[in-house]
């Protein structure tokens, strides 16, 4: 049989066609699974039993205890700085996972902290280091405002920043109906974005007002406390945590004058080295807001990795500077399992 050179050369590019997509899929595939392998840092911040949580920033005691029993079982938890040392060498640790906790609630010292140790986890608490020794955060106050007190007004005339916001009567509908627990849930929304680019001091002043219209005390609950200096300390000596900073006030970095982003990161960080007593590397910017500017800032005030709360897992790409987090809310164990261990 003649074979002419033509056909020859046809069937080797059509073998070769074949072969190429069988490896294409293959390194697809492969590509995938390592995906489901790469390093994740989950981001936490309050490990406690709270009557509302708008931003689900609470997970339940058990419901934590859940998370770490699935996670040590299928991953390797890792110190935040240790995975960024393996980084700085190209080496993706896979199969590898890291615990953050932002702002500093006395709760991550009382509750997170014993059973982090037993279940030898390591973790990184970001402490907003002006909110120590404080009674709580000012959006914990605004949800307990808005979102808890039986009635309010149907008015609401309201100044803040410059702006003026009004509510009326057919925004708050009736009380404990649908329709009130949405009109409920924009007010605050509203609101919280009113009073997050205020100042402390405008800030505080605001809230007080509100609270007047509500009729409801404006101090914060004890059980939404932030750690005391002495809790940080305490914490901080644990083996299994490190601190890294949060920003004096917690403002939205993008929102604030340049030399305010270099002073808020500079003297956080200096406060938590002198809690700590050795440098500080790590930080997690507010909010998870972050721009260019912020970025130089953090940088310029020694800071070496910073998290955000832009979803992802990391990769050889992964910029140290901004450091993509997995939010673990109140999940039961199979819902952890399906939200963070089988994140895309």
């Amino acid at each position: 049989m003649i074979v002419s050179a033509q056909s020859l050369l046809q069937d080797v590019q059509s073998k070769s066609y074949s072969l190429m997509r069988g490896l294409g899929r293959a390194q697809t595939l492969l590509r995938r699974l390592t995906r489901h392998e790469r390093p994740i840092v989950l981001m936490y911040h309050r490990v406690a039993e709270v009557a509302c949580d708008p931003w689900q920033l609470a997970v339940r005691p058990h419901y934590f205890a859940d998370h770490l029993r699935v996670l040590t079982s299928e991953r390797k938890v890792v110190p935040l700085a240790w995975l960024v040392d393996e980084l700085q060498e190209g080496r993706i640790p896979l199969r590898s996972a890291v615990l953050t906790f932002d702002d500093g609630y006395a709760d991550v010292f009382h509750t997170a902290k014993p059973i982090l140790e037993e279940y030898d986890c390591p973790a990184t608490v970001f402490l907003t280091t002006g909110a120590l020794d404080t009674p709580g955060f000012w959006w914990d106050v605004l949800s307990r405002i808005i979102l808890e007190t039986p009635t309010l007004p149907l008015t609401l005339n309201f100044e803040a920043g410059g702006n003026s916001h009004h509510f009326g009567s057919w925004q708050v509908g009736q009380p404990g109906g649908v329709q009130d627990i949405a009109a409920r849930e924009a007010l605050h929304t509203e609101l919280w974005r009113a009073l997050r680019p205020l100042d402390p001091i405008e800030r505080d002043s605001a809230l007080a007002e509100l609270a007047t219209w509500a009729g409801v005390d404006v101090s914060p609950r004890s059980s939404d406390r932030v750690m005391t200096s002495q809790e940080a300390r305490a914490l901080s000596e644990s083996p299994l945590i490190s601190i890294g900073a949060h920003t004096v006030t917690h403002p939205s970095l993008p929102l604030i004058p340049d030399n305010d982003k270099r002073r808020e990161i500079c003297d956080s960080r200096m406060a938590c080295e002198r809690i700590v007593a050795h440098p500080i590397p790590g930080f997690a910017y507010p909010f998870g807001d972050q721009d260019d500017a912020s970025v130089s800032a953090a940088r310029a005030a020694g800071i070496q990795f910073a998290c955000t709360t832009d979803a992802g897992v990391i990769t050889p790409k992964t910029d140290l500077m901004k450091i993509p987090r997995i939010l673990a809310a109140d999940w039961s164990q199979d819902d952890f399992r399906q939200n963070v261990l089988s994140f895309c």
